[in-house]
């Protein structure tokens, strides 16, 4: 009489272990719909926020920088997401060179999502983006604002519905996701350089960082992701357009300088830098929201959290491959 009750016990136990492996899936049935929520108006709602002339470019240091240090912390706090510096601390402050703009330092932002596995949750994916611009320039016709909205408020503006999107998560990943927006790019990576040497988290438990930057101007269909050839995450990245075709890319092969994911990978890290492609509007007071394309921001964001969530989901880390390192600051073609 005892043996249906042992068969009955394992079939359930059997059940209940398939039942937690397809909640880890990067598809499974609690997380398959939510890239949908990344959507254009939520792009242009933060792109037009932040590019605004009364943000002044958001050059490295300004008070306006401040300001949107400090809405993108109370927007990851209302998430729900814990600080990354701290339980309540989001924001980094790092020095910057004397006479760099009457301000003696500048700010990160960064959040982290804790994964739900409590053997992989010591271990990350960065997602990145720059929030600086240019500031004040030299005018063109009668504009001086470098309002920087494809450059990068449109990668700042992913990054934030990522966030949103992975805060929305049942059950969260497996591998904790930290959420980064770093300053100091258009001056040579002061931001990312400073988080890479004085990071909340060992750099070695960072298994990939996924780099937004420009993604909302150019042909809609056309992305450049760089750093495919690098590691094993241009097989996950291979995978996923395969999965969502719907994405609607015809992906060609990126660079691996030019943008933050440079001292992160000089440090070891997988990379992928999801990258739209230059313009004429690059570095000119021209660059303003009412130029970008939120849908295909949209799009490249709704990618780049099926990859993301697909790597913090994967126990095994991904793998790098031989062949030298990105090409320093300031190199041509660098956004």
């Amino acid at each position: 009489m005892r043996q249906p009750h042992i068969l009955i016990r394992l079939f359930l136990a059997g059940g209940l272990v398939l039942a937690a492996a397809r909640c880890h899936e990067p598809t499974s049935a609690g997380n398959a719909g939510l890239s949908a929520t990344i959507t254009g108006t939520g792009i242009l709602r933060w792109v037009e926020r932040l590019a605004a002339d009364s943000m002044r470019g958001r050059g490295t240091p300004s008070p306006q920088l401040d300001a949107a240090a400090a809405t993108i912390a109370a927007y990851f706090q209302g998430l729900g997401l814990s600080g990354a510096f701290g339980p309540d601390a989001y924001v980094q402050r790092y020095p910057v060179p004397p006479g760099s703009g009457g301000a003696d330092a500048a700010p990160n932002v960064a959040a982290v999502l804790t994964g739900s596995d409590n053997r992989l949750a010591g271990e990350y994916v960065v997602v990145v983006a720059h929030g600086d611009h240019k500031g004040i320039g030299a005018p063109v016709g009668l504009d001086s604002i470098y309002n920087g909205a494809d450059d990068n408020a449109s990668g700042t503006a992913g990054v934030l519905e990522l966030a949103r999107a992975f805060a929305a998560t049942a059950p969260h990943p497996m591998r904790s996701v930290l959420f980064l927006v770093v300053s100091g790019e258009e001056e040579g990576y002061w931001g990312s350089q400073y988080f890479v040497a004085h990071a909340p988290v060992p750099i070695a438990n960072v298994v990939a960082v996924i780099t937004l930057d420009m993604i909302s101007r150019s042909s809609p269909d056309s992305l450049q992701v760089g750093g495919r050839d690098r590691s094993s995450l241009g097989d996950v990245l291979a995978n996923t357009l395969r999965l969502h075709p719907e994405t609607g890319f015809a992906v060609t092969t990126g660079p691996t300088y030019g943008s933050d994911q440079v001292p992160f990978f000089g440090a070891g890290v997988p990379f992928l830098m999801f990258f739209a492609g230059l313009h004429a509007d690059y570095h000119t007071p021209k660059d303003e929201a009412d130029r970008i394309d939120p849908e295909k921001a949209a799009r490249v964001a709704r990618l780049a959290f099926e990859v993301a969530i697909t790597v913090a989901n994967t126990p095994a880390r991904p793998a790098r491959y031989a062949g030298g390192r990105p090409a320093a600051p300031g190199q041509a073609g660098a956004p």
